[in-house]
C-alpha cells in the first residue's frame, strides 16, 4: 500500500475499452508531452488502423490540453517510442516537439519495408510542422530520441537490414541525425554477427551523442562477459556532432543485462555525467547474487567513458528500470516496475510503478511506489512506468499505463494511459511544501515559524545555516543611502550544496560560483548539483534537496525569501529561526541561549553578545568574495545602528501607510515595516518592495 507521500500531485488516465500505453514523456516550463499507442479511439478521435499512436499535452498542473492520434490506414501498427522537446531561441516556454516511433504502414511518405521509423515535429498548440519516415526493406523500430543544443533531433533503434550500412547480422543499432528543419545529416550503423539493441540517446553540451543498449556479441572490439554470445551485455558509444564514432564501451556478468535508457547531466565545469539504466539478473554491483529474478541497475561514466560507480537495486521479485532522466542538477530520477514494495521488500498483489531518486554520488534521495485497484479482475491491476521527465522547478513526471483504476480515476478498460507528477522538494510548482523565511526591507525578518522583526546590522551575519552542512546562507546588510540607523541587503553568499555562491548588487554579472563571475541568462547547472534560474533580475539558487533562495533587486537594496524542503525541520539555526514549528524559541544566540521575544534594544545591538553582533560572520566562516585588501572587517560597525537623527512625525506615518495601503499592502506585518520604511526614508519605492514581498509571501503560504 503506498504511504501518503507516495501519492502524486496530480494523477492522469485516460484510455478506450482496448489498451492503451504511454511509452514517453518530455516537461518544458509550460506543459508535459506525453506519447503511446491505443488500440482503440482515443479521447475522442477514430482509429486510423490496428494501432495509433498518441501524443498528449498537459499542463504542469495536470489539466490536459489536447491530445493527437496518429496512425496510417489499414491494419497497421504505429506505435509512438518517445518524444523530446527543444526550447526555440532557449526559451523553455516557448518549445517545439519531436515525436519518434514505427510503423507498419505509411505515415509520412513511401513505406521502405514491414516496419519503418518514423519522426514527427510539433509545435506547442500541437500543429503538426512536418514528418520523416525511413526503413530498409527489412524491419526497423525506433527506441528513443534527443534533441541537442542546436535544436537537432537524434534517433536511435535497431535495423535486420541496411540502414546505414552492410548489416554484421542479426540486429544491428543505428543513430539517425536530422536538423530541424527535417534534412537528413548523417545516419550510422553498428553490430556484431549477433544482436544489438540501442535503447536509448542523449547529448552533451558540446552536442556529442551517446547511444546506449545491450549486445550478445563482442561488440565494437569488446568482450562479452559470458565469454560467449548467450547473454547480453550492456554498451555505451560516443558519437561527436559529425557522426564519428569515438568510443564504445561494454560491461555485464555471465548472466544477463538490458539497457532501457539514457540520461546525461550538464555541469558548468565542463564534466558531463551519463547514465544507462536497465535491469540484470546477474550480480551486476552486489558481491553475490541469488535467483534469476531481475534487478535494476544504474551505471554513471563520465564522457570519457570511464564507469564513476554502478548500483543494483531491487527486491526478491523481478524489478524492472524501464526510463531514467537527469534533473540538470545532478540528481537521477528512474521509474519502472516491481511486484514488491521497493521499500520493504513485501510481496504485492501486482507490479506497481515507482520512482527511484538517486543523488549524483548514487546514493538514494527518495522512493516513490503506488499501485492500482481492479474490483473487477484483481489479477489484471499491474501499474507500470515507461517513460520519465523532469522540468525546470522540481516536479518529476511518470508516464505509462495502468491496469486497474486509481481512487481519482476510473478505468476505461485493458490497459489505460498513465500520466502522474511528484513534486519533491520546495519549488514553485509546490507551495503547499514549502516553508518560507524572508527579509525585505531595511530589513525587516520574518522566520520560518512566522516570528517578525526587524534586524538593523552593519556587516556580514549568518542568515541561516543548516546542520547538515549542505546548507548555509550569510547576508551583507550596509546603511542604506549613507543613514546611520537604517540598513538593507547588499549581497548575499551561501553553500549551494558542495559550490560556494554569491550575489553581489550592482556587479556586471552579480554572480559568482566557487569565485568565478558567471553570466547568466537563463538556467546555469552547477558543478556540486545545485542550479541557478534568472527571470529579469531576479535569481533562484535551488540546492539539490530542493530547497530555494529568490533574490529579487529593489532600487539600491535586495529582497530575499527562502523556500525550505519539510525535511529541514528542526535542523536549522540562526537569525530565520530554527524551523521546528514553535516560534516562542526562535530567538537564540548563536552558543544555544534562547532569549524571550520581544527583544530589547539592549538585546538586539549591545555588547559583544548581542543578538546581532552573536550572529556576525568571521573571515574565518565568510563564504563571500572580497577584493584586494578587503575582508569582513571592511563591511562592520558593531556600533550601528547609531540614534536616528528625527522621529517620523503622525503626519509622516500616516502619508506611509496611504502610500503603502495604495500599493496594495494588506498583510499586518508588511504593512507595519512598509510604514515605518516609507516613514522613516521618505522613499515611496519601500512600498512596492512591501507589495512584492506581500505576493511572494501569499504564493507560498
Amino acid at each position: 500500500m503506498a504511504l501518503p507521500e507516495d501519492n502524486p500531485s496530480w494523477l492522469w488516465q485516460l484510455g478506450t475499452e482496448d489498451d492503451d500505453a504511454g511509452t514517453g514523456i518530455a516537461a518544458s516550463c509550460e506543459g508535459t508531452y506525453s506519447t503511446g499507442y491505443t488500440d482503440g479511439s482515443f479521447d475522442g478521435y477514430s482509429n486510423l488502423g490496428n494501432v495509433d499512436a498518441l501524443l498528449v499535452k498537459h499542463s504542469l498542473d495536470g489539466v490536459k490540453q489536447w491530445s493527437r492520434q496518429i496512425g496510417s490506414m489499414g491494419m497497421g501498427m504505429d506505435v509512438a517510442v518517445g518524444v523530446a522537446s527543444f526550447d526555440i531561441h532557449g526559451q523553455c516556454d516557448n518549445p517545439v516537439l519531436y515525436v519518434a516511433g514505427h510503423t507498419s504502414g505509411r505515415i509520412a511518405g513511401t513505406a521502405a519495408g514491414e516496419l519503418d521509423v518514423f519522426l514527427m515535429k510539433y509545435d506547442k498548440a500541437g500543429t503538426l510542422l512536418w514528418s520523416r519516415q525511413f526503413g530498409t526493406p527489412a524491419s526497423d523500430t525506433a527506441t528513443a530520441l534527443a534533441t541537442d543544443k542546436h535544436g537537432n533531433v537524434y534517433v536511435t533503434g535497431y535495423t535486420v537490414g541496411a540502414l546505414a550500412a552492410e548489416s554484421a547480422g542479426g540486429q544491428d543499432f543505428f543513430l539517425v541525425k536530422y536538423d530541424d528543419a527535417g534534412t537528413l545529416l548523417w545516419k550510422r550503423q553498428l553490430g556484431t554477427p549477433q544482436h544489438e539493441q540501442a535503447r536509448g540517446v542523449a547529448c552533451d553540451a558540446e552536442a556529442n551523442v551517446y547511444v546506449g543498449g545491450h549486445t550478445f556479441g563482442y561488440l565494437d572490439g569488446n568482450t562479452n562477459a559470458s565469454n560467449g554470445t548467450s547473454t547480453s551485455d550492456l554498451f555505451l558509444t560516443k558519437y561527436d556532432a559529425s557522426g564519428q564514432k569515438l568510443w564504445t564501451k561494454q560491461l555485464g556478468t555471465p548472466a544477463s543485462e538490458v539497457t532501457q535508457g539514457l540520461a546525461t547531466s550538464r555541469r558548468t565545469s565542463g564534466v558531463v555525467d551519463i547514465y544507462l539504466a536497465g535491469h540484470t539478473t546477474g550480480n551486476f554491483a552486489l558481491p553475490t547474487k541469488t535467483g534469476m529474478d531481475s534487478d535494476g541497475l544504474i551505471v554513471k561514466f563520465n564522457d570519457a567513458g570511464a564507469v564513476q560507480w554502478k548500483k543494483q537495486l531491487g527486491t526478491p521479485g523481478n524489478d524492472l528500470f524501464l526510463a531514467v532522466t537527469s534533473d540538470g542538477g545532478g540528481n537521477v530520477y528512474i521509474t519502472g516496475t516491481s511486484p514488491n514494495d521497493i521499500d520493504t521488500h513485501a510481496i504485492l498483489d501486482s507490479d506497481d510503478v515507482f520512482l527511484w531518486a538517486l543523488k549524483d554520488t548514487g546514493d538514494v534521495l527518495v522512493t516513490r511506489q503506488i499501485g492500482s485497484i481492479n474490483p473487477w479482475n484483481p489479477r489484471a491491476q499491474v501499474d507500470f512506468g515507461a517513460g520519465i521527465a523532469t522540468d525546470k522547478g522540481s516536479g518529476v513526471y511518470i508516464a505509462g499505463y495502468t491496469e486497474g483504476q486509481f481512487s481519482s480515476m476510473a478505468s476505461a478498460g485493458g490497459k489505460d494511459l498513465l500520466v502522474f507528477k511528484y513534486a519533491e522538494g520546495c519549488s514553485a510548482n509546490t507551495p503547499a511544501q514549502c516553508k518560507l523565511g524572508y527579509g525585505w526591507g531595511d530589513p525587516h525578518y520574518v522566520t520560518f515559524d512566522g516570528a517578525s522583526y526587524d534586524f538593523q546590522g552593519h556587516g556580514e551575519f549568518i542568515l541561516t545555516e543548516a546542520s547538515a552542512g549542505d546548507l548555509a546562507i550569510q547576508a551583507r546588510q550596509l546603511p542604506w543611502n549613507g543613514l546611520t540607523h537604517l540598513s538593507v541587503f547588499s549581497a548575499f553568499a551561501m553553500q549551494l550544496g558542495r559550490d560556494r555562491v554569491g550575489y553581489y548588487l550592482g556587479a556586471v554579472h552579480p554572480v559568482k560560483v566557487n569565485g568565478q563571475s558567471v553570466p547568466i541568462s537563463g538556467e546555469l547547472a552547477l558543478p556540486g548539483g545545485g542550479r541557478i534560474f534568472r527571470q529579469g533580475g531576479s535569481y533562484t539558487f535551488e540546492w539539490p534537496t530542493g530547497d530555494h533562495l529568490v533574490i529579487s533587486p529593489e532600487h539600491n537594496y535586495v529582497n530575499a525569501h527562502l523556500r525550505l524542503s519539510p525535511s529541514r525541520a528542526g535542523s536549522l539555526r540562526g537569525p530565520l529561526g530554527n524551523f521546528n514549528g514553535n516560534r516562542a524559541d526562535d530567538f537564540a544566540l548563536r552558543d544555544g541561549t534562547s532569549l524571550v521575544a520581544p527583544l530589547s534594544s539592549t538585546q538586539m545591538y549591545e555588547g559583544e553578545m548581542a543578538y546581532v553582533n552573536s550572529w556576525r560572520v568571521s573571515q574565518a566562516e565568510s563564504l563571500f568574495d572580497y577584493g584586494p585588501g578587503e575582508s569582513t572587517e571592511s563591511f562592520t560597525d558593531v556600533h550601528f545602528p547609531y540614534p536616528p537623527a528625527h522621529t517620523p512625525s503622525a503626519g509622516q506615518q500616516q502619508q506611509a501607510q496611504q502610500l503603502c495601503q495604495t500599493a496594495g499592502v494588506t498583510s499586518p506585518i508588511l504593512l507595519k515595516g512598509c510604514i515605518t520604511d516609507v516613514a522613516a526614508t521618505g522613499d515611496a519605492s519601500f512600498a512596492q518592495s512591501a507589495a512584492a514581498m506581500q505576493g511572494h509571501a501569499q504564493r507560498f503560504h
